[in-house]
């Protein structure tokens, strides 16, 4: 009689050709000594649910008592043999039948532990699906902030424009002061040379009054001259800062159209993880099949994040780039300002130098008709 009618084990489902093999992978998977791929996770479910089988069949054969009824039927069967054969060799038999049922009762907690160490697996990648919503919580935060900064400095961008369009009405108003400030001493300047022409007749005394007089608009004249240039220089230095206000307008426009390009792709991805969340939910009595489809998803959703990473740096730089370009072009116009008060100032000095010539050109007139 064979050793295997002494034992009613389970018969075993799984392959016997690569029962070594799996046996193996099994053990080094759950003792962590190979690191089990992603895709590999559903090749692994596949290798474990014959050996699930096998470890649940003799379990229960034992809770019924199956298992225990026949070891009993065979210990009568050689109390009977004992007077037949010898006692050493039932013996031996005896002790090999409980060897080897010790050695299915550590395979069986064997496996029982590899099914634990598959299972805790399978939740570390449902932990891995929760991490990659987190991640697009994080997405979504940065581009409320990324929103919230730009739309600040377009309310920055809307107060310079402001003050350039002041700016630009004080010098309108200014040229259009110079001009009549110009046209008064040019209609001075020509009533001086007849009054000249008449002095001539005078006393020399008055003559060479009238002479210095003349020397003194001329000198009032290139004075005028000077917030001439000044000028043309800062209407000049205004289109250079209106050609930048432009810029950064264009700027914003980018940004903008970029920050739509951004949430269109970020409402696309929380669409997909919304589908595979209830896929997810659909399927979990078929996730050991799908592990594979799942990983791969899951790759697919971290590149796309790197992406966005990536992407959200740029806009974080061109927004810098952008902020400095403003604060320049606020100190170009404190600087325009400075320029416009010191021209303000010279003009009220030319005005009081003006006045005062008309009155000494007064006085000179009085004198001459005295």
């Amino acid at each position: 009689m064979s050793s295997s009618s002494y034992l009613p084990v389970h018969h075993c489902t799984a392959p016997l050709w690569d029962l070594d093999l799996q046996g193996k992978l099994l053990l080094h998977a759950a003792e962590g000594k190979m690191d089990v791929p992603p895709g590999e996770a559903g090749k692994l479910c596949s290798l474990i649910q014959p050996y699930k089988k096998d470890y649940h069949g003799t379990t229960q054969a034992m809770q019924d008592g199956k298992y225990f009824t026949d070891l009993s039927k065979e210990s009568d069967s050689l109390e009977h043999q004992l007077n037949i054969k010898n006692m050493d060799t039932l013996m031996q038999k005896l002790n090999e039948n409980m060897f080897q049922n010790t050695i299915l009762r550590r395979k069986i907690l064997e496996r029982e532990k590899q099914v634990k160490e598959l299972t805790s697996r399978l939740q570390l990648e449902k932990a891995n699906v929760q991490k990659g919503d987190h991640l697009s919580r994080s997405a979504k935060t940065i581009l409320v902030h990324l929103r919230h900064q730009i739309q600040r400095k377009e309310a920055e961008n809307d107060v310079l424009k402001e003050k350039i369009q002041t700016l630009q009405r004080k010098i309108a108003m200014w040229k259009l002061q110079f001009g009549e400030y110009k046209h008064q001493m040019l209609a001075l300047k020509e009533t001086s040379e007849q009054k000249k022409t008449a002095l001539k007749k005078a006393i020399r005394c008055q003559k060479q009054r009238a002479q210095h007089f003349e020397s003194a608009v001329e000198k009032l004249t290139s004075k005028i001259k000077e917030p001439e240039v000044e000028l043309s220089e800062i209407l000049s230095a205004s289109s250079v800062w209106k050609k930048q206000r432009d810029r950064v307008v264009e700027g914003n426009t980018t940004l903008e159209i970029q920050r739509e390009d951004l949430k269109k792709q970020i409402t696309r991805l929380l669409e997909g993880l919304k589908r595979k969340e209830e896929w997810r939910r659909n399927s979990d009595e078929e996730i050991p099949g799908k592990l594979n489809a799942v990983d791969s998803e899951n790759e697919e959703v971290y590149l796309e994040n790197e992406k966005l990473k990536a992407y959200l740096a740029t806009l974080e730089n061109s927004t810098v780039s952008v902020e400095n370009e403003l604060q320049n072009l606020q100190e170009k116009a404190k600087l325009q300002e400075n320029l416009v008060e010191q021209y303000k100032n010279r003009v009220q000095e030319l005005q009081t130098a003006a006045e005062e010539l008309k009155s000494r050109y007064a006085t000179a007139l009085n004198e001459n008709k005295e």
